[in-house]
């Protein structure tokens, strides 16, 4: 009977570590899992995309518009006084004035275009309007670029989400490096334009293309992204590839991300006269609403990834590296385990 016992009570305590394998098992590879945010590619491939940053506004409430405007590790907001955009037939200049740039009760960003009531004769301050432009210090080679938001509704009223070298390649004017569109809307039928400026080997300087679509555009969150690769680029409105083109270089160089919203340009009827004060009267939203930007890169070329220094990269890392280590130790007492068992 003591024998049957002993016996009973070495199955039982078998049973018992045979579970707590199995949960710990699971465990590590929720812990993991948790912290490698991924998202399926487009082409159904093994190569996953991971998440490498997510820029969002919650810690810039409106209580600290003054933090996001100097003390921002993220994003560099622009005051363009001495760099006007007339190149472009734009009747504004970018401030850094809480009325331009905020962020909301809800945490979203808001860039606003407004009426300019300090009109002075012979400064900048001599244009109609102001609007607002940020742009993120880091920079990267390639990935997939998302923003969710609301668009501007208005006349003349143009807000773009970009891609641009900050420290040029190569030699020569801006097409010389290149610049990707990921989205221009310029209020044209629910148009919205993604394209692709560089020095073409046939004399082009541009390629882009028009999407209509029967979304609600300026009312409700929509996803506008850019795949950039080695071989090619390519543009997405809510997971839909609408447009690619196959390129290399000069997008072989690091590039940022700037958001605008401006008043006028090439799009809109730029002689003279055409654009008043009272256009304001037909902005039924004046405000470029993001809730988030966020950064992809390949699995197979995160080995390869070196961030600078920032808020949400440094923390990512750290975390994944906690996930990491908190699966080692329970493969290690997983093993332990065994040898209990079985030894």
């Amino acid at each position: 009977m003591s024998i049957d016992l002993i016996n009973c009570g070495f199955q039982l305590r078998k049973s018992m570590y045979i579970i707590i394998i199995i949960i710990l098992y699971i465990s590590s590879f929720i812990m993991y899992g948790c912290e490698m945010k991924k998202i399926p590619s487009v082409d159904n491939d093994n190569d996953q995309w991971i998440l490498i940053d997510d820029f969002n506004f919650d810690n810039f409430i409106v209580d600290n518009q003054k933090k996001f405007w100097h003390h921002n590790s993220d994003w560099l907001v622009d005051d363009e006084p001495e760099n006007l955009c007339m190149g472009m037939n734009i009747y504004q200049y970018s401030c850094h004035r809480k009325e331009n740039v905020q962020v909301n009760k809800k945490g979203y960003l808001e860039i606003m275009a407004n009426i300019n009531k300090h009109i002075k004769t012979g400064s900048h301050e001599r244009f109609l309007f102001n609007g607002g432009m940020i742009s993120t210090r880091k920079s990267w080679l390639y990935g997939r670029f998302e923003m969710r938001a609301i668009l501007p509704e208005g006349r003349s009223l143009r807000s773009v989400f970009i891609l641009r070298p900050v420290k040029p390649k190569y030699s020569g004017d801006w097409l010389s490096n290149g610049q990707i569109n990921g989205l221009v809307y310029a209020q044209q039928h629910s148009a919205i334009i993604a394209g692709i400026h560089y020095k073409m080997p046939a004399g082009q300087s541009y390629m882009g293309r028009k999407l209509y679509t029967q979304r609600n555009i300026t009312r409700s969150f929509n996803h506008y992204t850019i795949e950039w690769s080695e071989q090619s680029i390519r543009w997405m409105f809510n997971d839909f590839i609408f447009f690619q083109h196959n390129v290399s270089k000069p997008f072989d160089q690091k590039f940022n991300i700037i958001l605008q919203l401006g008043v006028g340009g090439p799009e809109f009827d730029t002689r003279s006269g055409a654009l008043q004060q009272d256009d304001s009267k037909h902005w039924h939203n004046n405000r470029f609403i993001i809730d988030y930007v966020r950064i992809y890169q390949r699995a197979s070329k995160i080995q390869f990834y070196s961030p600078l220094s920032s808020r949400s990269s440094s923390s990512s890392s750290s975390r994944l590296s906690l996930a990491r280590m908190s699966c080692n130790l329970l493969l290690i007492l997983i093993i332990i385990l065994l040898r209990k068992l079985f030894i």
